[in-house]
């Protein structure tokens, strides 16, 4: 590239980069993409570095580079093990699921289908299971390792204390180390702090949001994300999840 010229991308709903622009309105490259990442070049005067679902494309290799390994669209799979190893995934190199044309991997951990699977097995907030799934994008982006040096951890952005208070309150007994290492745990304490914050501001949910941590600032987002969710996975074909999760990240 031209590095006194400026691009600008055009995604898709999978963050897939379909058009490169540069600062005059000149589209430089346009691409297709088969549901896999499998990419047809249908222009290309400048070649992108980015391309399917956003990742970094190695040219040598033709591989697509992420935060945590590899993924190669011809055979649809990751090139080494999912950092998770088979705690939520059958296959630890299946891509998102199996649902490609659907999902995506926002930090390559956890994709949008496991993470439903983990709430709905372990929602004890009260509130919808999008909602909450909603509130976990905007504390950490779906990314379990995250928090690893601040006092709060996972998904959920889980503190050690929360997870005395709700052992005391519900007479639980939840190991911190669990909290701190398993998704599923992570988000059942999480949820059930946020259900004892609904309680102790006498309902209101707004308040609950700014006593967790979450912010009372982002009641209206997440609950019009809650709602874009729940139209997304009611319509007939492939729902367009990122859109309801980036109006979090990136305001409307």
């Amino acid at each position: 590239m031209n590095s006194s010229t400026k691009y600008f991308y055009d995604l898709d709903h999978l963050g897939s980069v379909r058009e490169m622009i540069d600062n005059s309105g000149v589209i430089q490259a346009q691409y297709a993409f088969d549901p896999y990442g499998r990419v047809t070049k249908i222009s290309e005067s400048v070649a992108s570095d980015f391309g399917y679902a956003g990742y970094y494309l190695h040219s040598r290799s033709g591989f697509n580079l992420t935060m945590f390994r590899e993924y190669s669209s011809g055979l649809g799979r990751w090139l080494t093990r999912d950092p998770i190893e088979g705690r939520t995934r059958l296959n630890d190199y299946a891509y998102v699921g199996n649902s490609p044309v659907v999902d995506f991997d926002p930090l390559l951990l956890l994709s949008f289908w496991d993470i439903q699977n983990l709430v709905n097995n372990n929602n004890n907030s009260g509130l919808s299971n999008e909602f909450l799934i909603c509130q976990l994008w905007q504390e950490s982006s779906f990314n379990q390792n995250a928090g690893q040096s601040t006092p709060y951890k996972g998904l959920g952005q889980v503190s050690n204390i929360a997870t005395q208070e709700i052992n005391r309150v519900n007479k639980s007994s939840y190991s911190y180390s669990n909290v701190k290492s398993d998704p599923g745990t992570n988000i059942a304490v999480g949820s059930a702090y946020l259900n004892l914050m609904i309680q102790n501001n006498n309902n209101n949910i707004a308040q609950a949001l700014q006593s967790y941590g979450t912010g009372s600032n982002m009641y209206d987002k997440i609950k019009a994300c809650e709602s874009c969710l729940q139209k997304q996975l009611k319509i007939y074909g492939p729902p367009n999840i990122k859109c309801c999760l980036d109006k979090l990240h990136i305001g409307f």
